[in-house]
């Protein structure tokens, strides 16, 4: 029985008005992919690679923090807090003609990314016990379901010739969603009764990412490594060697590290990471490459429109395959799950190289990546949680998830970079990645899923007797 009790109409209207707001995030994330060569002319393709990564480490360091506030202050009483500071971040964004401003504001919007687990912890204290896996299901396909029309809808905004009115679409789709909650969703109260909170951890993890990725960016740009880039990368070693140590000793730390001394786990996390880096990267490159001008030599010249209508047949089918990634864990085993989604996605990364020359070979493709990496976001939660202590269940899936938002936004700057460093000027007096580049980024993504293909598959002959509990 849900924890707190509302009407039958009162809940399916609370139910209704998480949806809408819990999209928010989505739709500030992916109308961004579609905006990003936009944003790579404008300000060079290193630069535009931090509105990326700035909002998804944001994104992967808070929402831990937040769902941890929501458990101790009330889960309805943190997401309007959020809400706020996240439209914020729209405003200073749609107002910025700086790409310093830019990523203060999108650092602002990754804030949402908490929204989703509070939405959940809402659910779970409303909804009857037994539709609880049917709302947990429908709050994750509205992820799914806006991720779709997100691209769509930045590609025409964009195509309208500012990208910064998405920033004004997510501002006042943000006011919108605070007055709805705050008119319908009763402000629940907390449900902890310990209020200790890793401050430290949630600081240590973003500053120590952040630090050694401009670090390595700056390295990357100029061709050589000065001293003060060797000390802003000792800098970041340092501060992540030092999250690390207290994540590892503290009573409740925000990322349970100690969960990845069972080899399982390990590994699941590490395909994440491997899969932040790489294959999931594919949205972006593609986005990339259809809009990039013919006259650079390579690309497709399409609009961000049709480049987002383009997209939409890989959301579709993403979306049946990871049901039917879930079905087939249950019945092979995840490990070997894993092993078809990061070949699929290898396979679709590599024909890449080759086959790219018109709209529909690359939206096939695509099709192909997408189930890939559906597949992986499917299977590897299953994973964790087969071989994972019952009473460390939800530690263990949050510390994948965890894994994968911040591999993510490392996986964000690197192709950032990666574009960066093989750019040459076009007639139009801009500078495109160039063919090179795109052939690289192909082959590197590729090896990535062998990569996990190849680690899931030393789980086959594994026991929990093999390594010692967590």
């Amino acid at each position: 029985m849900p924890t707190v009790s509302l009407t039958r109409k009162r809940f399916l209207l609370v139910m209704a008005v998480l949806v809408l707001v819990e999209v928010l995030s989505s739709f500030e994330h992916v109308m961004m992919i579609a905006a990003f060569p936009l944003i790579g002319e404008e300000f060079g393709f290193s630069a535009a690679g931090w509105t990326m990564t700035a909002f998804l480490l944001v994104q992967g360091s808070t929402a831990a923090i937040g769902a941890r506030l929501g458990d101790i202050w009330g889960h309805a009483r943190i997401i309007p807090i959020l809400l706020v500071l996240s439209v914020s971040g729209s405003l200073l964004s749609a107002l910025s003609h700086s790409i310093e401003l830019l990523i203060v504001g999108r650092g602002l919007q990754g804030l949402s990314g908490a929204i989703l687990p509070l939405a959940y912890a809402i659910a779970k204290q409303t909804a009857p016990s037994k539709e609880l896996p049917f709302w947990i299901g429908t709050l994750t396909g509205g992820v799914t379901i806006s991720a779709a029309g997100g691209f769509v809808l930045g590609g025409y905004i964009s195509d309208l010739g500012d990208w910064r009115m998405i920033f004004w679409f997510t501002f006042f789709y943000g006011l919108i969603c605070i007055a709805l909650f705050l008119a319908f969703v009763p402000r629940f109260p907390g449900v902890s009764t310990d209020k200790r909170i890793d401050w430290l951890g949630a600081t240590l993890l973003p500053a120590g990412l952040a630090t050694t990725l401009y670090a390595t960016g700056t390295a990357f740009g100029s061709g050589s490594i000065e001293p003060p880039t060797l000390f802003l990368g000792a800098i970041g070693a340092l501060l992540l060697g030092w999250w690390w140590r207290a994540e590892w000793f503290h009573p409740q730390p925000l990322i349970q590290v100690r969960l990845l001394t069972e080899r399982p786990i390990l590994i699941g996390n590490l395909s994440f990471a491997i899969a932040g880096l790489g294959v999931m990267q594919f949205p972006i490159v593609m986005m990339q490459y259809l809009q990039q001008p013919v006259a650079s030599g390579v690309g497709l010249g399409l609009s961000a429109t049709v480049a987002g209508l383009l997209k939409l047949p890989s959301n579709v089918a993403s979306l049946f395959a990871a049901m039917f990634a879930g079905w087939m864990c249950g019945r092979i085993g995840g490990h070997r799950v894993i092993q078809l989604g990061a070949l699929l996605c290898a396979a679709a990364w590599f024909s890449m190289i080759f086959i790219r020359d018109t709209p529909w070979q690359v939206m096939t493709t695509a099709v192909f990546a997408a189930s890939g990496g559906a597949t992986l976001l499917a299977s590897i939660p299953n994973l964790v949680l087969k071989f994972s202590p019952a009473d460390r269940a939800g530690e263990a899936t949050g510390l994948a998830m965890v894994t994968m938002r911040l591999a993510s936004a490392v996986g964000a700057q690197v192709v950032a970079m990666l574009m960066a460093m093989s750019v040459m000027p076009s007639p139009n007096g801009r500078s495109y990645p160039t063919e090179a580049g795109y052939i690289g980024i192909f082959c590197a993504v590729a090896i990535s899923g062998l990569l996990i293909a190849l680690i899931a598959s030393s789980i086959s002959h594994y026991r929990p007797a093999d390594d010692q509990a967590v």
